[in-house]
């Protein structure tokens, strides 16, 4: 059961930790950063269903998809540096 802390570790925190997650939440006025999440949501709205698994189509968005807006790379190749 997820309960929120204030001022402290909530639940959720605490699971993102064990699990070796870092839990990054969108800036406070950042339109850039929750325009990146919706057009994540867009894109997996539009394609999800040519995927049998959830993360086949992650490991595609992430590693294989082009991005417009990363200039036709790929997340993998501009935030993990990785050449796929």
């Amino acid at each position: 059961m997820f309960k929120p802390a204030r001022g402290g570790t909530s639940e959720f925190d605490r699971r993102c930790i064990e699990l070796g997650i870092e839990h990054i939440t969108a800036s406070v006025r950042r339109s850039t950063t929750i325009g990146k999440i919706e057009a994540f949501h867009k894109a997996y709205e539009a394609e999800f269903h040519l995927f049998k698994l959830h993360w086949s189509f992650i490991r595609y968005y992430n590693y294989t998809r082009p991005h417009e807006s990363l200039n036709y790379l790929t997340p993998a190749e501009i935030y993990l540096k990785q050449k796929v």
